[in-house]
């Protein structure tokens, strides 16, 4: 289906597999008389085989973990399959996939019966001309399909359902934000029954993906209540302190690590700065990059630096960083009156002893 070749673009192909174990499939195509069928593995893999003059065939897969396989003749889909090691299952359809019958594999009938559910959302969804009733169509089959994965959160054919996508255009079925709690529930009860499973890792891999969104979508919320993204972490001392709650008329939100150059500022120069300023409305919010919190932690403490200290021993790979842009330290931005001041042009000491001279006064 061209809803599930998008599932097979997330997910890294694997490496060939052992020559032991395996399952097989026996099928029978109605109206056929010899040619071949292909048995496509969704991880890249695939068997051509015979079609019998009675229209018979018969295949055996080299597969230890559960594995997605598809039956075309012709490039036609005639059958989609779950299959496991062990598995001896029975197809039979017509040349062009109707009248199909499985035998032997509940999961693949599960899986055929996703696919009809599919099919059907699609021909109506594609023929409904007026917005609205598109918009009835798809609201009705993703009701039904988080009933689906609800339903059936240790089957991996709701893997299948997650990574579908509407019939027009790349819109996944699965768009809203709040999906990203789905992703996470199914990837943790499937991790329990298919921990090595390629498609539960490509599973886990786009639920992380989908909370980091969540997660960036709730503080970018936030900050269009306060002007600026929140941030919190621990202080020196192990206290949560959160950027908005800085009390303040000017707030330096300012970025840096011990290990780099100050070459915007240095502690020297802004002891002086914070000490006259600071009872007047100035406060300084540090931010420190630095992997090694011991190496920081011990550079405040001897320097004896008096404004908010945190660390985000992430990193470059610090979130906050990320919603802030800053792509090199030290890097300061400045909170006037609650709102990010975008008009701030602080370089270096100088023009920060004249933009506090100009807020606070001289």
């Amino acid at each position: 289906m061209r809803s599930f070749s998008f599932l097979a673009a997330a997910i890294a192909f694997a490496t060939a597999v052992s020559c032991t174990g395996g399952a097989s499939v026996s099928g029978v195509l109605e109206g056929a008389s010899g040619g071949t069928v292909v048995l496509r593995e969704l991880s890249g893999g695939s068997d051509t085989v015979k079609v019998s003059p009675s229209g018979a065939y018969k295949a055996h897969l080299k597969i230890e973990e559960p594995e997605f396989v598809y039956i075309t003749r012709d490039g036609r889909q005639i059958a989609s399959l779950l299959l496991f090691k062990g598995d001896r299952v029975k197809v039979s359809s017509d040349t062009l996939g109707r009248d199909l019958s499985i035998v032997g594999s509940e999961e693949s009938l599960k899986l055929a019966g996703i696919e009809k559910d599919y099919a059907d959302f699609s021909r109506a969804f594609s023929s409904a001309g007026e917005v609205a009733e598109k918009s009835k169509i798809y609201i009705d089959y993703y009701r039904s399909r988080v009933s689906y994965v609800l339903n059936n959160p240790k089957s991996l054919t709701s893997v299948q359902v997650l990574f579908q996508r509407t019939p027009v255009g790349t819109m996944p079925v699965f768009n809203q934000l709040t999906d990203a709690l789905l992703f996470s529930t199914v990837a943790d009860s499937l991790s329990t029954v298919y921990p090595s499973s390629r498609y539960v890792v490509s599973l886990r891999k786009e639920a992380e993906l989908r909370k980091n969104r969540l997660d960036l979508d709730s503080r970018l919320r936030n900050a269009t209540l306060q002007s600026f993204p929140e941030i919190e972490l621990a202080d020196n001392a192990g206290v949560q302190r959160k950027l908005s709650e800085v009390d303040g008329k000017v707030v330096m939100l300012y970025f840096w690590t011990a290990t780099a150059g100050q070459n915007m500022f240095n502690t020297a120069s802004l002891l002086p700065l914070y000490d006259k300023y600071h009872p007047r409305g100035f406060e300084i919010y540090a931010v420190s990059l630095d992997t090694d919190k011991t190496e920081w932690a011990t550079m405040v403490r001897e320097q004896k630096l008096p404004w908010i200290n945190v660390c985000d021993t992430r990193g470059s790979a610090s979130t906050y960083a990320g919603i802030y842009n800053v792509t090199t330290v030290p890097y300061a931005f400045f909170i006037l009156d609650g709102d990010i001041d975008s008009g701030a042009s602080v370089t270096d000491e100088k023009t920060l002893r004249a933009y506090l001279a100009e807020k606070l006064g001289k």
